[in-house]
């Protein structure tokens, strides 16, 4: 049933994008697979002493680019995205911000659903929340490369490592940020 409506959400979004062009807003199915390294019971997955303790995800909707390793996550973790993203998230006709949180969970791939991509979103934030963080906590999506793709980038987590389309390793993992 999760590929079929998968299908559809691509179905829909492409006719969107014929029929508007760049001007209209389009779905998206969100996807998830987080690792084994998720919340591990002791530290981190390498037997270190940092903790892997991601408490949700956020994504978020952008008129224009951040610079990702500039952004304060501590304050988005306290709910001061309007701070940290000002001038810069989309907001919806009521104000309200165009973003999509969601939990993980260790080795629980899921479907999230289709989310709506508003026509003035030219990036998504995504930003891993949890006690700490690290160089690929946060990123920046191109808008331009989902429209392109008919598909929003399946995400990846381990530890705090958000990884897009392919599995978070030590070696494969490029930084976001230095």
């Amino acid at each position: 049933m999760a590929k079929i409506r998968q299908k559809f959400a691509r179905f829909i979004g492409a006719c969107a994008l014929v029929l508007c062009g760049e001007g209209c807003s389009f779905l998206v199915n969100l996807e998830v697979k987080p690792s084994d390294c998720i919340n591990p019971p002791a530290g981190d997955c390498t037997g270190g002493i940092n903790e892997s303790r991601i408490l949700e995800v956020k994504l978020y909707q952008l008129k224009e680019a951040v610079d990702p390793c500039k952004l304060d996550i501590g304050l988005i973790a306290q709910g001061k995205e309007q701070e940290v993203l000002k001038g810069v998230v989309v907001e919806t006709a009521n104000k309200e911000l165009r973003q999509f949180p969601f939990k993980v969970s260790a080795n629980e791939p899921r479907d999230l659903g289709t989310w709506e991509i508003g026509a003035d979103t030219k990036y998504v934030l995504a930003v891993a929340i949890g006690r700490g963080h690290s160089r690929n906590s946060v990123r920046l999506i191109p808008v331009g490369t989902v429209k392109g793709a008919w598909r929003f980038p399946t995400l990846h987590i381990r530890g705090y490592d958000i990884c897009l389309d392919n599995r978070c390793t030590d070696h494969s993992t490029e930084a976001q940020c230095p």
